[in-house]
């Protein structure tokens, strides 16, 4: 680990630390919120599956109450991840995606027209006292500043979130939850079989998504070869010229499913492109346990 990666992860906190103190103090309103104000998050700067698990979530809470309300909020810089839960939830009119900078103001803005504000992310933001807080963790909670940016993947400390509801484990032996691919398929529901594939060239993959290596690490364990791997940073929208430079060469392309919103809708009828459609599996135990902490 090199100093200078050191002293940036220092300053990095020290500015994690004045931000907090000044501009995210807890507010003592926060507790007065109407609607149930749910918070999946992660130390983790990406890629710890917060998006699958809200959908999961909300498909959970709409299953124990079907006329309930729900406002899903996310981050305006991630149209995609809005986009991918607007597809995934479009069947329930009962539910409604905001995109915004700032979750504690636009919860308190619609207060009134929920029943529940679910969150994806907003982890950070310690002005929300007494929300129910889901913590995906995909390894033990960083206790050092050298485990923080840039010299780990990690925003925060265990330190700073006291108020955790449920830990819930994402990796390990015995985890709570598992993130597997179900099937690979194009729009026309055609499952990938290398060998069935109408070209002879070997499928290759590409993600812009907070891990990608991951993604691509569970890609290879269904048993599909892929030529080459091409990984881009988080909600990257380079990745309709990677679609484009395959389907030139007619190359099947396997991308996730955040991926997929992103593409023109020319490329999205491809027969060539493959979206790896992810499971989100909720141990039983585990799964009484969130719904005890939404009183469902």
């Amino acid at each position: 680990m090199s100093i200078v990666k050191r002293l940036l992860s220092y300053l990095y906190r020290l500015g994690y630390l004045l931000h907090h103190r000044i501009g995210l103090r807890p507010q003592a309103d926060s507790t007065a919120f109407k609607p149930h104000i749910i918070i999946v998050g992660s130390y983790l700067a990406g890629g710890a599956g917060k998006t699958p698990f809200c959908i999961w979530l909300a498909k959970k809470i709409l299953s124990k109450k079907s006329s309930t309300s729900i406002a899903i909020l996310c981050h305006s810089k991630a149209i995609d991840e809005a986009n991918l839960i607007r597809r995934a939830l479009r069947g329930f009119s009962s539910v409604q995606i905001f995109t915004t900078r700032n979750r504690f103001k636009t919860a308190k803005q619609i207060q009134d027209q929920f029943k529940y504000i679910l969150c994806d992310d907003g982890f950070e933001d310690s002005r929300f006292v007494g929300a129910t807080i889901f913590c995906l963790n995909w390894g033990s909670p960083p206790s050092r500043t050298t485990h923080l940016i840039p010299c780990g993947k990690n925003r925060s400390l265990a330190q700073d979130h006291p108020n955790i509801g449920l830990n819930l484990q994402c990796a390990g032996q015995s985890p709570h939850i598992q993130f597997s691919i179900d099937s690979v398929i194009n729009l026309r529901g055609e499952a990938l079989i290398p060998n069935l594939v109408n070209t002879d060239k070997a499928a290759v993959a590409a993600s812009a998504i907070g891990d990608p290596h991951r993604f691509f690490a569970d890609l290879h364990s269904t048993g599909i070869k892929i030529a080459s791997a091409t990984a881009l940073k988080d909600h990257s929208f380079k990745i309709v010229q990677v679609v484009k430079k395959a389907l030139a060469h007619n190359q099947p392309i396997i991308i996730t499913e955040k991926d997929w919103i992103k593409l023109p809708k020319a490329l999205q009828q491809s027969p060539l492109v493959y979206t790896a459609v992810q499971e989100v599996k909720v141990m039983p135990n585990v799964e009484e346990e969130i719904l005890n902490a939404l009183s469902l």
